[in-house]
């Protein structure tokens, strides 16, 4: 700084102007103790410190951390260890250029812009007496300026009993008292979506009114808070949140920032990061009069293999894939719009952009865009579209908002809201008068629904299993569901199954049926369902099936025997595995290109 911005705190005496010549002269030997007694206490340095690093300069602050402070003793800012990376002198200087509207003195405090790599402490010392009137402590808060203007530090605190207000940094810049208007701090962010990518976690969300930044707390394990999370600020929708490992899961929240303050933490999102290599589809068994083997991999006309795909979905008529970039495309029966295109190629043609999950009814199609937002369309005779209406829609239609995940059955749709609460269409079989579809919530606290949900089945927070209010099963890590069988896997990898088994779906070499889950197999990485059938992949990536054989699902030589009571091995090598619709008698799985 010039010395015409900086006023280096004049008015603190600086005791080596005093001049002996006005003195008596008997004291002039008395005088010259007193001189050297003030410069070694107060010296001429804008600042004293008390630092935890050994160093030859009084006011360096080094990696070992410390405190220092202005040598009118208002500003303290304690550094914690590790803080900084090298020994870095560290002055204070009150400034007269500042912008209008802090109380009091402000301060410089060099080197400016010095970054820390940890929250540090600063303190200003306020005199109630002086604050301008009509403006009371309470009403008072740190403020720093950046781009020529007052910013708020929301987290400053006022301690009433000392006279101090405290608050963390990150840098060093032109710190002061502001005094804080009325208003209230902004609302938590709403429909945050959390992408998962290679060594990424892509985070979003709508705006927030009122608001001025944003900022993401995040951590490896459920439940982050402001508290527990590691916090990035400042940030913009969408957020890339790079150097992640791949297969650990990232859990995320977002609050708003203004001048009053930052808001409460947003509903929790997550995602774990993968490798994204090119896979391909393939697929067996029967859907749409099209039957697929294990032979090669599907191949559609005018299209050629199906790769880089993401997600697989399964009507009883009609296939949606989601591809990596986020691009839905299906193909199939569009007999009632289910594919959602006005002019229907009868190849594999593009519904929509942006999408982060699919699900398909027996005629109907439900996808998740990136904006937590849900659409729909085909069949909706039954209200299984929850618009509202009983009217078939060819183009799909918004439906919801703020939705985590979505889940199909026959004829219903199920989403699981940011909030954890879970709702569902009622199957209108017989409408009567005025009766139209629409949602209705079913559970809340819930984490996980099955991709094909028939009935209120999810897993709660605590990784519990609940169907129809019935505790079954823990420490659930994945589930799927027909209107006939449950399959969860539990965090130790091991696969229970329970419901019907007439045509040996639960895979116990019999064909009887069980309330109480059962043990299918262990090891096991994901699971899948249709009507009477059931696949899994080991943690070798081997495909096994059990089940309804009608169609030579898990056979493609031959369907001579028409049940397989038994899981018998289908493919190796298998990346991924995917439910399908009631009835639809295929097993779409992903291999490597």
């Amino acid at each position: 700084m010039s010395d015409s911005k900086v006023n280096h705190l004049s008015h603190i005496p600086i005791h080596r102007e005093i001049h002996s010549h006005i003195l008596p002269f008997f004291a002039a030997s008395s005088i010259v103790i007193m001189i050297a007694v003030l410069l070694t206490g107060c010296g001429t340095s804008p600042g004293n410190t008390d630092s935890g690093t050994a160093n030859n300069n009084p006011n360096s602050i080094g990696p070992d951390g410390g405190t220092v402070t202005s040598s009118d003793g208002k500003v303290k800012i304690v550094i914690p260890s590790g803080a900084l990376n090298k020994d870095t002198d560290i002055t204070f200087a009150s400034v007269n250029n500042q912008p209008s509207g802090n109380i009091g003195i402000a301060y410089e405090v060099n080197p400016d812009g010095t970054i820390f790599n940890k929250p540090v402490t600063i303190s200003i010392t306020y005199d109630e007496a002086s604050l301008p009137s009509g403006v009371s402590e309470s009403g008072i808060k740190l403020g720093t300026v950046t781009n020529n203007k007052w910013e708020v530090i929301t987290d400053s605190i006022v301690n009433t009993a000392s006279n101090t207000i405290s608050g963390s940094i990150t840098h060093l810049s032109t710190y002061g008292i502001v005094e804080v208007t009325s208003g209230s701090v902004p609302a938590a962010p709403a429909n945050i979506a959390a992408t998962a990518g290679d060594g990424k976690a892509t985070i979003s969300w709508d705006a927030v009114s009122g608001a001025t930044s944003y900022n993401i707390y995040w951590s490896t394990t459920s439940g982050v808070t402001k508290t527990t999370g590691t916090k990035i600020s400042g940030v913009t929708t969408p957020y890339s949140h790079t150097g992640r490992t791949n297969g650990i899961t990232y859990y995320y929240v977002v609050t708003a920032v203004n001048g009053y303050g930052e808001s409460s933490e947003s509903v929790q999102v997550s995602a774990k990061p993968v490798v994204i290599a090119d896979t391909v589809l393939w697929g067996l068994g029967s859907v749409n009069g099209d039957i697929y083997q294990t032979s090669k991999p599907v191949y559609i006309q005018n299209h050629g293999y199906v790769r880089n795909v993401a997600q697989v979905a399964g009507g009883y008529s009609h296939i949606l894939v989601l591809f990596n970039d986020g691009t839905l495309a299906g193909w199939g029966s569009n007999q009632y719009g289910q594919i959602g295109v006005s002019n229907y190629s009868g190849g594999l043609d593009i519904i929509a952009h942006d999408v982060i999950s699919i699900a398909a009814g027996y005629y109907h199609t439900v996808f998740l865009k990136r904006d937590g937002t849900v659409w729909a369309s085909g069949l909706n005779s039954y209200g299984q579209l929850g618009d509202g209406t009983l009217k078939n829609k060819s183009i799909p239609v918004q439906i919801a908002s703020g939705v985590l995940s979505v889940s199909a059955s026959d004829y219903a749709t199920s989403i699981l809201k940011q909030d954890g609460t879970l709702w569902r269409t009622d199957v209108i079989i017989n409408p009567t008068p005025g009766q139209h579809g629409q949602f209705s919530q079913q559970a809340s606290n819930v984490k996980v629904i099955p991709v094909y949900s028939y009935k209120p089945i999810y897993v709660t927070s605590a990784d519990v299993l609940v169907d129809a209010g019935n505790v079954v099963g823990y420490n659930v890590s994945a589930l799927t569901a027909t209107s006939q069988n449950v399959y969860y896997i539990t965090k130790g990898g091991t696969l229970y199954g329970y419901g019907e088994n007439y045509s040996g779906q639960l895979g116990n070499g019999t064909n009887v049926g069980t309330t109480i889950p059962i043990v299918i197999a262990n090891s096991i990485s994901g699971v899948g369902a249709s009507s009477n059938m059931a696949w899994f992949i080991d943690n070798n990536g081997d495909l096994y099936g059990t089940g309804d054989n009608r169609w030579g699902t898990f056979n493609p030589d031959t369907n001579s025997y028409r049940y397989v009571w038994t899981p018998v091995l289908i493919s190796h090598s298998v990346k991924a595995i995917f439910s399908s619709a009631p009835d639809s008698y295929v097993v779409f799985f992903l291999k490597d290109y």
